[in-house]
Protein backbone atom coordinates (compact mmCIF):
# COMPACT_ATOMS: atom_id res chain seq x y z
CA UNK A 1 0.00 0.00 0.00
CA UNK A 2 2.91 2.30 1.03
CA UNK A 3 5.94 2.88 -1.20
CA UNK A 4 8.92 1.46 1.04
CA UNK A 5 11.08 4.05 -0.99
CA UNK A 6 9.38 7.00 1.09
CA UNK A 7 10.07 6.06 4.49
CA UNK A 8 12.58 7.80 6.55
CA UNK A 9 14.16 4.86 7.95
CA UNK A 10 14.53 1.05 7.72
CA UNK A 11 15.56 -1.12 10.78
CA UNK A 12 15.73 -4.85 9.51
CA UNK A 13 15.92 -7.38 12.16
CA UNK A 14 17.62 -11.03 11.42
CA UNK A 15 20.12 -12.12 9.65
CA UNK A 16 22.57 -11.29 6.21
CA UNK A 17 19.34 -12.50 4.73
CA UNK A 18 16.93 -10.78 5.93
CA UNK A 19 19.48 -7.33 5.54
CA UNK A 20 19.46 -8.46 1.99
CA UNK A 21 15.80 -8.10 1.35
CA UNK A 22 15.53 -5.67 3.20
CA UNK A 23 18.03 -3.99 0.56
CA UNK A 24 15.84 -5.31 -2.33
CA UNK A 25 12.85 -3.83 -1.13
CA UNK A 26 13.97 -0.52 -0.99
CA UNK A 27 15.45 -0.43 -3.85
CA UNK A 28 17.33 2.37 -5.55
CA UNK A 29 16.11 4.62 -2.46
CA UNK A 30 17.97 6.43 -0.54
CA UNK A 31 16.37 5.32 2.56
CA UNK A 32 19.04 4.47 5.71
CA UNK A 33 19.07 0.69 7.59
CA UNK A 34 19.82 -0.43 10.68
CA UNK A 35 20.71 -3.99 10.67
CA UNK A 36 19.64 -5.79 14.05
CA UNK A 37 21.30 -9.02 14.08
CA UNK A 38 19.05 -11.55 15.49
CA UNK A 39 20.14 -14.36 13.42
CA UNK A 40 23.01 -16.55 13.15
CA UNK A 41 25.57 -14.25 10.90
CA UNK A 42 26.34 -10.40 11.21
CA UNK A 43 28.35 -9.74 8.46
CA UNK A 44 26.05 -7.46 7.15
CA UNK A 45 24.10 -6.50 10.59
CA UNK A 46 25.91 -4.18 12.75
CA UNK A 47 23.36 -3.59 15.83
CA UNK A 48 23.24 -6.43 18.37
CA UNK A 49 19.34 -6.26 19.76
CA UNK A 50 20.28 -4.66 23.50
CA UNK A 51 21.94 -1.99 21.44
CA UNK A 52 18.50 -1.00 19.19
CA UNK A 53 17.13 1.72 21.49
CA UNK A 54 21.13 3.47 21.78
CA UNK A 55 21.27 3.18 17.74
CA UNK A 56 17.78 4.52 17.54
CA UNK A 57 18.65 7.51 19.55
CA UNK A 58 22.15 8.15 17.94
CA UNK A 59 20.48 8.22 14.44
CA UNK A 60 17.95 10.60 15.26
CA UNK A 61 20.51 12.92 17.19
CA UNK A 62 22.25 13.20 14.08
CA UNK A 63 24.96 11.23 15.74
CA UNK A 64 25.53 8.72 13.05
CA UNK A 65 27.94 7.95 9.98
CA UNK A 66 26.44 5.88 7.17
CA UNK A 67 28.15 3.27 5.46
CA UNK A 68 27.30 3.30 1.54
CA UNK A 69 27.45 -0.21 -0.68
CA UNK A 70 27.25 -0.87 -4.14
CA UNK A 71 23.79 -3.14 -5.14
CA UNK A 72 24.72 -5.75 -8.03
CA UNK A 73 21.40 -7.06 -9.66
CA UNK A 74 22.86 -10.18 -11.47
CA UNK A 75 21.43 -12.61 -14.22
CA UNK A 76 23.09 -15.87 -15.03
CA UNK A 77 21.74 -17.10 -18.31
CA UNK A 78 22.74 -20.50 -19.81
Amino acid sequence: EHDPGSADLAVSLGGDGTMLRTVKVLGESAVPIIGVNVGLLGYLTEVEPDALCPALERYFAGATEGEFGLLLDVAVVR
